[in-house]
């Protein structure tokens, strides 16, 4: 709004002083002078001064010749302190009912000059409320075409916004540099994707919820009924056995759902603090231990403290060992590297790998590959963390165990916590 009002501002003073400048040139080339204003006057006199100048002979030609008539003096009577003035040569102007005539005394033939008389009335040449309308109708359109990258924007805002309220979801407000509503223009984009993005991602939790919890449901189901109806020991512990591993599997799908649903509030917030993250892979590699896939912790960096929230940290690097583990045969590398002053994370498999061809659809929520093990949620909660901490990640083919290979770079020089959720 600041530059709106820069620009208001320059355009009505710069079009004052155009404006302004342009009707004094139009006003001064003007007739001005009263001998422009009365010229159809001194052409008749200059005709007079001729005649004055001519021959006695050659004056009533000359006379006749220009309209004009001679009276005698005799022949014209005038009242006596008119007529005074009028034989020491001041001219005497007397309107009839067809015409005016003006009367100029010949003192060398003794006679009078009678000639019409211009009765145009000289009218000064005033164009002040001409030039006055013309002044404001000028600043008026500068003002308006001024504004009307404002309107222009605001009104393909405004068809943006019916547009995604009629259930256009896709649709997004062009962004220039130039706009005057370009950080509202972002703003409605953000939110855009944010609403577009929780409706999807609403569609796949209901296709989700509803297949991979009908499933351990009726396992429960089956697996209650066939304890119930057992009264064999050995197999009510094998029934019991399956019983707690369904139930485990609900726990951790709700965990995982209750975990995405907490990173989608609206207003969340991040603590900024220092994390050890040689720390955080030793605790996770402790923590997964008794498990059947060996981990191999690598740490090529003395110091390994980044600036972020400890407990969203935690939670993306076990979604990362969880995942990767999910998918390994029998090796999980996790790696931590430094990289020109910032960290690098590594973490690998010995599984089959990511299929290049659906590398984008890695990190969508629920989705799962061909041959994925878990929920499709461990790498969607790992992106959105990854994202809303300012990391780097990067998916490609493990080296050295062949299998798939998650980058997160942490950028130290410019480590940054996100006061709220994007």
């Amino acid at each position: 709004m600041q530059r709106l009002s820069i620009t208001l501002l320059l355009s009505v003073v710069l079009s004052s002083v155009v404006m302004g400048w342009l009707f004094s040139h139009l006003h001064s080339r003007g007739p001005t002078s009263d001998e422009a204003l009365f010229d159809p006057h001194l052409k008749v006199l200059a005709s007079v001064a001729e005649l004055v100048e001519l021959p006695a002979e050659q004056l009533p030609g000359a006379v006749r010749a220009r309209g004009m008539e001679l009276i005698a003096l005799e022949d014209f009577p005038l009242p006596p302190g008119i007529k005074t003035a009028f034989l020491r040569g001041q001219p005497l102007v007397l309107e009839g009912q067809d015409e005016v005539q003006a009367h100029i005394y010949l003192s060398a033939s003794k006679q009078v000059l009678a000639l019409p008389w211009p009765v145009e009335k000289a009218q000064p040449w005033s164009p002040r409320l001409g030039l006055t309308l013309l002044f404001y109708g000028g600043l008026s359109f500068a003002v308006l075409l001024s504004l009307w990258p404002l309107i222009r924007d605001l009104n393909m805002l405004a068809r943006a916004t019916q547009a995604y309220g009629s259930g256009q979801l896709g649709i997004r407000v062009p962004s220039s540099s130039r706009s005057y509503v370009k950080q509202l223009a972002a703003e409605f984009n953000r939110m855009a994707d944010r609403i577009e993005r929780l409706v999807n991602d609403n569609k796949l939790l209901s296709r989700a919820v509803s297949h991979d919890l009908k499933t351990p449901l009726a396992r429960l189901r089956f697996g209650l009924e066939a304890l119930a109806s057992s009264e064999d020991a050995q197999r009510r512990e094998v029934y019991a056995e399956r019983v707690n591993r369904d139930l485990e599997a609900m726990e951790r799908l709700i965990e995982l759902l209750l975990q995405y649903a907490r990173l989608d509030e609206a207003h969340l917030t991040f603590k900024s603090e220092d994390v050890d993250l040689k720390e955080l892979l030793r605790d996770l590699k402790l923590e997964h231990a008794a498990d059947e896939i060996n981990i191999e912790l690598h740490i090529d960096v003395h110091d390994s403290v980044y600036q972020g929230d400890r407990a969203y940290l935690r939670m993306m690097l076990s979604n990362l060992v969880v995942n990767a583990m999910a998918h390994a045969k029998a090796q999980v590398s996790l790696s931590l590297l430094g990289q020109g002053g910032d960290l690098l994370l590594r973490v690998e498999d010995d599984g089959p790998g990511f299929d290049e061809a659906l590398l984008q659809h890695l990190c969508k929520p629920f989705w799962r590959g061909p041959q994925s093990r878990g929920h499709g949620m461990g790498l969607a909660i790992v992106e959105r963390i990854a994202h809303w901490q300012g990391l780097a990640l990067s998916f490609e083919r493990s080296a050295s165990l062949g299998g798939a290979c998650v980058c997160v770079g942490f950028c130290k020089s410019g480590s940054r916590v996100r006061g709220a959720v994007d």
